[in-house]
């Protein structure tokens, strides 16, 4: 009840808007990530691009003056060979050369010049006045041994490439050039040429404004092209998630909803459509449910059983107290007779030693002999009804007691029989605990497979996102079950709980009973013990009766036999001191048999009222039960 109240007081999320919120977050994120990672992918393939046109310009631009250092020299082997056929010296043939390459142009403002290996410089348009002079040492801005390099590279037969800064014809600052340079054997001459980098430089830049409009245009078609991707997605994505896992649960949620706070309709089944973990549960919430049903239904049906039990119990137990206040009441009666009888043995005895002596003075007096005779016979007589009396009454006393022995018999058998129901039921509880256990060993499964989907979805990275929420939205789920289901392991264990204390009353109350039994056994020994004396006492008395009607008879014979009449008397004597000792024993057993009979009575007592609360726990475990729905 107390959870109840606390889910109606928390406000309720749907689960729809939940699965559809952060599915629409994660599309979005996914949808952000794929964009900023198009953007990154465009930018660099960009930088890739500018920097392969860069490459391919300045690879241009070398293979540019490379080929007009090689078609120099090829000019120069040419001319050279034609010069030497003319029959010049070399350094006719040499100064003819040099002025030859002075005259070569390419572009706005390429030229070429000549050094030797040893540095001195043979040719250089825009500083003539450096040539014939060694330069070997010249350095540029940086600190750059450029002409060192010149030569070092231009040696090599296929040239070389060289960055430096060299200023510009008619001006003093130094601008990033790049050089090619390329030996001329037969003079040992090094042949370079270079031009500006800044004009490749501004070509570049050109096409890199070029390129990054492009890459504007491609970008906003990519923004838009994932808004209209991403909001398909998310409808799409929320249908799929709603149809396939949201409608299950939510169906699942309804049915229990229904069982907790509706009728109790444990009959109710779910759809079993698919092959995964939403159908596991949904087979599983069904085969539950059955099994609670059967349970349910079983404690109904022995609960019916033990309620009429229970009331046929507090009847006998009604009955044999009753019984047993009547049979109180009889002995109550047995016991004032008794007293009765012992004051008539007791008055005997004195007549009988009035009888003796009479007989001493019987010759002095004989007429008072004869009264005394006719007065003892007349109490014999008496004596006699009282035993046959007292004989009468403890035979129907003895009928009671084999009553009360059987009724006390029966009901030991009732109350062993209530034990072993109440203990099948016990273990039918024990069922509905182990129904409980599977449940949560379900919530506890069903919570590992979430965590190993979470697991798997981290795994996938950033696809796995959408799972990993729905496994977590699972895992929640699960542990809700578990919780519930502790809440009924709770109960049922509660329920076995008050079982187990009424199978304990009912072992009592067996107990009781053969306690009850065996006072019953007893009083019925000694009933039949009494019955027996009082048999022999009334054989006694007709034999008393029938000497003292002979002394009568034959009065003038104890006249004349006064000897034989004393003797007799003192047997008579002994015979009356022995009644008076069994009738003793008759009152002293007959107040046990009392005690005995009240004990009975308070334990009856005791025995009625374990039965009604039987009765009305039974009762109370019945009307619980009836509140589930099972057919």
């Amino acid at each position: 009840m107390e959870l109840r109240e606390k889910s109606k007081s928390k406000k309720i999320i749907s689960l729809k808007f939940k699965m559809g919120f952060v599915s629409v977050g994660i599309l979005l994120c996914v949808a952000a990530l794929y964009t900023v990672s198009a953007f990154v992918i465009l930018a660099r393939l960009q930088n890739i691009s500018l920097e392969n046109e860069h490459n391919t310009m300045y690879a241009n631009y070398d293979e540019k003056i490379q080929g007009q250092v090689q078609n120099t020299i090829s000019l120069i082997k040419t001319y050279d060979a034609e010069y030497e056929k003319e029959g010049l010296s070399l350094e006719e043939r040499q100064a003819r050369v040099k002025e030859l390459v002075r005259g070569l142009r390419y572009g706005s403002d390429g030229y070429f010049w000549i050094d030797t290996y040893d540095g001195i410089n043979i040719l250089l348009p825009p500083k003539p006045e450096t040539e014939g002079t060694n330069r070997i040492n010249w350095t540029d801005e940086d600190g750059k041994w450029m002409v060192r390099d010149f030569i070092e590279v231009g040696q090599n037969p296929e040239g070389g490439f060289v960055n430096f800064k060299y200023p510009k014809m008619g001006s003093d600052v130094p601008q990033p050039k790049r050089s090619y340079t390329a030996p001329y054997e037969p003079y040992h001459w090094v042949i370079g040429t270079g031009n500006y980098v800044d004009d490749m430089e501004t070509a570049i830049q050109t096409r890199q404004n070029e390129q990054k409009k492009e890459f504007n245009k491609i970008v906003l078609f990519l923004i838009f092209l994932s808004l209209i991707i991403v909001c398909i997605s998310c409808v799409i994505l929320v249908f799929v998630i709603v149809r396939i896992f949201v409608r299950p649960i939510v169906n699942i949620t309804n049915k229990l909803k229904d069982i907790s706070e509706g009728e109790g309709d444990l009959t109710a089944q779910l759809k079993i459509s698919g092959n995964d973990e939403i159908t596991l549960l949904c087979t599983y919430f069904n085969m539950t449910i059955e099994k609670i049903r059967s349970a349910i239904e079983n404690i109904r049906e022995n609960a019916g059983e033990m309620k009429s039990l229970g009331e046929q119990l507090a009847s006998s137990t009604s009955s044999a107290a009753s019984a047993i206040n009547q049979i109180s009441s009889n002995i109550d009666g047995v016991k004032k007779q008794t007293l009765s009888q012992s004051a008539g043995v007791t008055e005997t005895v004195a007549n009988i030693e009035a009888i003796l002596k009479g007989l001493k003075n019987l010759d002095e007096s004989i007429s008072s002999q004869a009264a005394s005779v006719a007065q003892s016979t007349a109490s014999i007589e008496q004596m006699v009804a009282n035993i046959n009396s007292v004989t009468k009454t403890l035979e129907q006393t003895n009928s009671s007691i084999t009553a009360l022995t059987e009724s006390t018999s029966e009901g030991q058998k009732t109350m062993s029989d209530t034990n072993k129901i109440a203990q099948k039921v016990l273990q039918d509880s024990s069922t509905l605990i182990d129904a409980s256990n599977v449940i949560q060993e379900i919530a506890a499964q069903t919570n590992l497979l979430a965590m190993n989907a979470a697991i798997e979805a981290a795994h996938a990275g950033d696809t796995g996102k959408g799972f990993a929420v729905v496994a977590e939205e699972i895992r929640k789920l699960a542990e809700e079950t578990s919780e519930n289901s502790k809440t009924i392991t709770q109960t049922l264990q509660n329920l076995g709980n008050d079982i187990s204390t009424l199978s304990t009353s009912s072992s009592r109350i067996e107990i009781k009973f053969s306690e009850i039994f065996n006072s019953c056994k007893q009083v019925n020994d000694l009933s039949e013990s009494v019955i027996r004396a009082m048999e022999e006492q009334k054989n006694g008395s007709q034999e008393i009766l029938i000497a003292i009607r002979e002394i009568n008879s034959v009065t003038n014979t104890v006249k004349n036999s006064s000897a034989e009449m004393i003797f007799g008397s003192q047997e008579i004597a002994k015979e009356m001191n022995r009644l008076e000792n069994v009738t003793q024993i008759l009152s002293d057993s007959m107040g046990e048999m009392s005690i005995g009979a009240q004990q009975i009575n308070d334990d009856l007592q005791d025995i009625n009222l374990l039965s009604q609360d039987n009765k009305d726990s039974i009762t109370s475990m019945s009307n619980e039960v009836h509140k589930f729905k099972v057919d």
